[in-house]
C-alpha cells in the first residue's frame, strides 16, 4: 500500500505542476492565436502531455495539504543547515535528489514518532493524516480503474461492432491508398474496411492500424473520398494514434483534474487542425476550398447520425469552426517550423522538464518548537475545508426548510417545542464574518404582530458576546444600506442582572444609537454543547424620541420556552417542516444560494437555469425560485420561474427571469401581434442580439424629475424556455447588457 500511496502523491505533484503549465500554454494560445499555427500548438501540447504523464518532478518546494502535514518524509527531506535529523546524521538521512529509500523512510518515521508524537493529540493527528492519505489513495486508485474500464469497454464495443465490417473491394480506392504509402516511403499497408452504422471515418489500432469508412462514404464523389483517405492516412503518418493512446492513459491517472480533461479536448482539436494542415500541404493551396467544403459537408452528415464513440472523441461546433477558420487562412508552406519557433519549443521543453511542484505530504520541520511539540492546525468551523461554498454569499440568507438550514449551518441545533401562541415564520442564516454564521428564527403570532408575544431565536458557535455583537451589527448594517443611515452609530453590549430561577444562563442587553434612532434589546442566552442560544425577549425602538415599537415576554415564559428545547426529530408540538402548499401560496419556493439550491430549482423548473453570477461587472444580488403570477395554487395550476436580480447603478436594477411557461402569454402575444398589455398597451420591436431574435420594448413613466427614464425590457425564447430581462429606471436600451445574459450558461 505504501508504494501505491507514493505513486498517488507523485501523480498529485505532476497534476499540480501540469495545471500551471496547462493554464500558461492555453493563455499563450489565446493571446497569440493567429500567430501560432495548429502544428506548433499540438507539439507544445504533446510536451505538456508527456510532462504530466511522467510522475517524476524536479521540485519547486512549496507546502500543500495541511491535513497530511505530519507525514512529510514519505515524500521529501529538508536541509537542516545547523542541525541533524533527530538523531540520524544528515549525510545518512539525505540521498541524491532528496529522495529517501524505503528502509530509511521507515526508520526516519519511527524516530519522528518517538521524538514528536509523545502526546495523545500528536498521535491522533498523525493517525488522521495517514488515514486521509490512505483513503485518498484508494479513491484515486478506484477512479483510475473505472476510467480505464470505460475506455477499454469503448474499444471492446467497437471491436464487436466492427466484426461485421467488410474489407473494401474497390480497385481505385486501394490503388490511391497504395500510392500514398509508396510516396511517403512507408512499408506498412493499411487495410480499409466498410462498416455499416458508423458515424464518421476513423483509423484504429496502434500495432495493426485499419481505416474504417461508413457505407455512405462510397456514395460520395471521388475527390471527397480521396480527401477522407488522405486525412486518415496523415493521422497514421503523424503518429496521432500513439498520442491518442497516451491521452487515454493521462486521463486515467489524472481523472480528478478537470483541467486535464479540458486540455485533452483542446489537444484533440489542435491535432485535427494539424492533420488538416498536413493534408493541405500535399493538396496545395488551390485545393484548400475544396477540402474545406469536404469537411463542412461531412460534418453535416456526422451530426445528423447517431454517434458511436471510439476511445477519445471531442466533437462540436467550436471544433468544426476552428478547423474551417484554419483552412481559410492556409498558405503554402505556412505550417513549416522556423528556427525561432524551434528554439521557442526547445525553451518551453526545457522549462517543462526542469520545473515542478512538491507536495509536502508531511512536514517534519518543527524547528523552534521543542522536542515534544508538533506543528498542528486544529480543524474548526472556520477552517476553509469545512466552509460551506456559496454561489451567492448574502449577509442574510432566508431558508424555508429547517432541515436545509440545519445542513448549511453545519451543526445540529435544537429548537423550542413551546412558543406561546407564536409560530416560526422566518428562518435566516446570518453572516457574522467570512468564516462564521448564525441561525436566526423569527416567531410571530398568526397576525404577524411583532408587538405581541413575538421573539427571535439566534444560534451560533462560540462566545455569546462576540457572536451576538456580530449578529446585531450584521443585521443593522443591512438596515443602514437600505435606509441610508449613518455609519457612525454607537453599539454597546453588556450583561445585566436579570435572572431566571432554575436556569444556568446569562441575560444580555444590546443598545444601538444613531442620530435620531435608538434600539434596546434584551436576550437570554445559554450554552448547549458547542452552541450558544439567545432568545430576544424584550425590544424597545425609538425614532426621533418617540417609541415606534415595544415588545416583551415575561421571564417565566422564557423559562418555559428554554425548557422545551429538543432535537429536530423529537419535536411534537411545533411544526418547523417545509410546507410546499404554503410556500406556493407565498409565491417564493426557495432562495438560491448554492449548487444544491440550483439542483432543486432545476428539478422544479424542468431545465438547468442559466446562472450568471456577475453582469456588467456587478455581482448578483439574489436569486429566487418563484411561482409565476398567473398560477392558481388552489386549482393546482402552478408554474415556476427563476428570478435573478442584479444592481445596474445607484437607481437601477436588472431583473432576469426564465421559465418553461410563457407567463400570461406575454411573449407569444408580443411576437404575433407586436404588442402586449401591462396595464397599458406596450409595443415591441424585433431585433437581433448575438444572432438571436429578441423582442425589445420600453415603458416610459413620469417620476416627477426626469421624463426620459423608463423600464427597458427584452424577451426571447430558446429551446422551449422563455427568458426576459428588465432594466428599471434607465435612460435607454442597453443591448450589450442583455448580450451577457444571452451568452450565460448553467453552472455545472
Amino acid at each position: 500500500m505504501k508504494i501505491l500511496e507514493q505513486l498517488f502523491l507523485n501523480f498529485l505533484e505532476t497534476s499540480l505542476t501540469g495545471t500551471i503549465f496547462i493554464l500558461i500554454v492555453l493563455c499563450i494560445f489565446k493571446i497569440f492565436n493567429k500567430q501560432i499555427n495548429a502544428r506548433i500548438k499540438h507539439i507544445l501540447c504533446f510536451w505538456v502531455l508527456l510532462r504530466i504523464l511522467v510522475p517524476i518532478n524536479p521540485y519547486i518546494d512549496i507546502s500543500f495539504a495541511h491535513i497530511l502535514r505530519s507525514y512529510d518524509n514519505v515524500k521529501e527531506t529538508q536541509e537542516y543547515n545547523d542541525r541533524e535529523f533527530k538523531g540520524v546524521p544528515y549525510d545518512n538521512a539525505l540521498k541524491s535528489n532528496d529522495i529517501l529509500k524505503s528502509d530509511e523512510i521507515e526508520k526516519n518515521n519511527n524516530i519522528y514518532l518517538e521524538n514528536n508524537l509523545t502526546n495523545s493529540d500528536g498521535v491522533k493527528e498523525y493517525n488522521n493524516s495517514v488515514n486521509i492519505l490512505y483513503i485518498s489513495t484508494l479513491i484515486w486508485s478506484l477512479g483510475v480503474v473505472i476510467v480505464g474500464l470505460v475506455f477499454n469497454m469503448s474499444v471492446i464495443k467497437f471491436k464487436i461492432f466492427s466484426k461485421s465490417a467488410e474489407k473494401i473491394n474497390n480497385n481505385e480506392i486501394e490503388q490511391y491508398m497504395y500510392s500514398l504509402i509508396k510516396n511517403k516511403n512507408l512499408k506498412r499497408n493499411i487495410p480499409i474496411y466498410i462498416c455499416n452504422g458508423m458515424n464518421s471515418p476513423c483509423i484504429i489500432g496502434i500495432i495493426k492500424p485499419k481505416i474504417y469508412l461508413p457505407q455512405y462514404i462510397l456514395k460520395l464523389d471521388k475527390e471527397t473520398i480521396r480527401h477522407v483517405l488522405l486525412h486518415e492516412f496523415m493521422h497514421y503518418k503523424r503518429r496521432d494514434l500513439y498520442i491518442n493512446f497516451l491521452s487515454g492513459i493521462l486521463l486515467a491517472f489524472h481523472w480528478f483534474n478537470p483541467l486535464v480533461w479540458i486540455f485533452i479536448g483542446k489537444m484533440k482539436i489542435y491535432r485535427e487542425c494539424a492533420c488538416d494542415l498536413s493534408v493541405l500541404e500535399i493538396l496545395g493551396e488551390d485545393s484548400s476550398i475544396d477540402y474545406g467544403m469536404t469537411i463542412i459537408n461531412l460534418s453535416k452528415i456526422f451530426f445528423d447520425k447517431n454517434n458511436l464513440n471510439v476511445g477519445l472523441e471531442f466533437k462540436g461546433n467550436n471544433k468544426m469552426r476552428e478547423r474551417i477558420e484554419m483552412i481559410k487562412r492556409f498558405k503554402g508552406g505556412s505550417y513549416k517550423i522556423t528556427l525561432a519557433t524551434a528554439l521557442g519549443c526547445m525553451l518551453v521543453t526545457t522549462v517543462l522538464f526542469t520545473t515542478g511542484i512538491k507536495v509536502n505530504a508531511l512536514n517534519l520541520d518543527n524547528e523552534g518548537k521543542g522536542n515534544n511539540q508538533i506543528d498542528t492546525e486544529k480543524v474548526t468551523q472556520t477552517n476553509i475545508d469545512d466552509k460551506h461554498e456559496f454561489l451567492i454569499d448574502s449577509d442574510t440568507k432566508i431558508y424555508n426548510d429547517i432541515d436545509r438550514l440545519n445542513n448549511v449551518f453545519g451543526e445540529n441545533f435544537k429548537l423550542p417545542d413551546f412558543t406561546l401562541e407564536t409560530l416560526p415564520r422566518m428562518k435566516e442564516l446570518i453572516k457574522i464574518d467570512d468564516n462564521k454564521n448564525a441561525v436566526k428564527i423569527f416567531f410571530y403570532n398568526k397576525d404577524y404582530d411583532i408587538n405581541k408575544d413575538s421573539f427571535t431565536l439566534q444560534i451560533f458557535n462560540g462566545d455569546v458576546l462576540e457572536g451576538l455583537t456580530g449578529v446585531e451589527k450584521s443585521t443593522f448594517n443591512e438596515r443602514i444600506q437600505l435606509d441610508k443611515l449613518s455609519l457612525d452609530y454607537k453599539f454597546n453590549i453588556e450583561e445585566n442582572f436579570d435572572n431566571i430561577d432554575g436556569l444556568y444562563g446569562k441575560c444580555i442587553t444590546t443598545t444601538i444609537v444613531d442620530d435620531d434612532f435608538e434600539r434596546i434589546r434584551k436576550y437570554y442566552s445559554w450554552n448547549d454543547g458547542d452552541l450558544c442560544y439567545c432568545i430576544k425577549y424584550y425590544q424597545l425602538t425609538k425614532t426621533n424620541g418617540e417609541i415606534t415599537d415595544e415588545n416583551s415576554i415575561s421571564l417565566d415564559n422564557i423559562k418555559r420556552i428554554v425548557e422545551s428545547f429538543k432535537n429536530l426529530d423529537e419535536l411534537n408540538n411545533i411544526d418547523y417542516k417545509f410546507n410546499m402548499k404554503n410556500q406556493q401560496k407565498a409565491g417564493i419556493l426557495r432562495d438560491i444560494y448554492d449548487k444544491e439550491d440550483l439542483i432543486y430549482a432545476s428539478d422544479i423548473l424542468g431545465f438547468n437555469p442559466n446562472m450568471p453570477l456577475q453582469i456588467n461587472g456587478e455581482p448578483i444580488e439574489f436569486a429566487e425560485l418563484s411561482v409565476t403570477t398567473d398560477s392558481n395554487v388552489d386549482e393546482n395550476n402552478i408554474n415556476y420561474e427563476m428570478y435573478n436580480c442584479y444592481s445596474y447603478n445607484e437607481n437601477s436594477i436588472l431583473l432576469f427571469t426564465q421559465s418553461r411557461h410563457d407567463i400570461l402569454n406575454k411573449y407569444t402575444n408580443a411576437k404575433s401581434k407586436g404588442y402586449f398589455y401591462d396595464n397599458d398597451k406596450v409595443s415591441v420591436e424585433s431585433i437581433k442580439i448575438d444572432n438571436k431574435d429578441i423582442l425589445r420594448y420600453s415603458k416610459y413613466y413620469d417620476n416627477g424629475n426626469n421624463s426620459d427614464l423608463r423600464d427597458a425590457g427584452y424577451m426571447w425564447e430558446n429551446d422551449g424556455i422563455y427568458y426576459s430581462v428588465t432594466i428599471s429606471n434607465t435612460d435607454g436600451y442597453h443591448d450589450e447588457i442583455v448580450k451577457e445574459f444571452i451568452d450565460s450558461n448553467p453552472i455545472e
